[in-house]
């Protein structure tokens, strides 16, 4: 059963472990979200375990939809980033096929 501390332990732990998760994402630090991610779920595991009256299950509940909520923006920020580099790469790809043509015009 958690004690007032273990409380106060669990919350600050998942605090400062979200914390870590928003701060990686926002500077898309991908291998430290990764790391994070082990980390979090380390720790629920051993939370949900702990857990032994209907009160603790609640908080753990709203801890789950708070990382959850992370996890989401996480999952729109990289589909926002795929559609970043795509855009990048074609306009490469444009560049590149513009300077093969110069180079093939320029040779006559």
């Amino acid at each position: 059963m958690l004690t007032d501390l273990g409380d106060f332990f669990v919350n600050e732990l998942l605090g400062g472990l979200i914390q870590n998760l928003q701060q990686a994402c926002t500077s898309k630090n991908w291998e430290q979200v990764e790391l994070l991610d082990v980390q979090i779920k380390g720790s629920l595991q051993e939370i949900i375990s702990s857990a032994n009256n209907a009160q603790e299950k609640e908080t753990i509940i709203l801890d789950l939809k708070a990382i959850q909520a992370i996890y989401d923006l996480v999952i729109d920020g990289s589909r926002k980033n795929q559609l970043e580099i795509a855009s990048e790469l074609k306009k490469i790809t444009k560049d590149l096929k513009a300077a093969d043509s110069y180079l093939g015009v320029s040779r006559f």
